[in-house]
């Protein structure tokens, strides 16, 4: 079976603190856990569509909020 939202959420901030100080790539099935990363990539239609910061990307007009706001 599949993990709820609030476990998939503990599993992932218990990796990002043993990570620390290191490199991390995660692919995420629920956008809004991007808030956990320093940095962040969104990918449409296979390539590159926007990188930064969560919050500066968790804004009207971009596609991680359109993603989070349909999500």
């Amino acid at each position: 079976g599949s993990l709820d939202g609030a476990s998939q959420g503990k599993i992932l901030e218990s990796i990002i603190d043993e990570r620390a100080g290191h490199g991390l790539i995660w692919v995420l099935s629920r956008p809004q856990q991007a808030q956990f990363f320093d940095r962040v990539l969104v990918m449409s239609d296979g390539r590159l569509a926007e990188q930064g910061k969560f919050d500066d990307l968790n804004v009207e007009g971009k596609i991680l909020h359109d993603l989070i706001t349909s999500d």
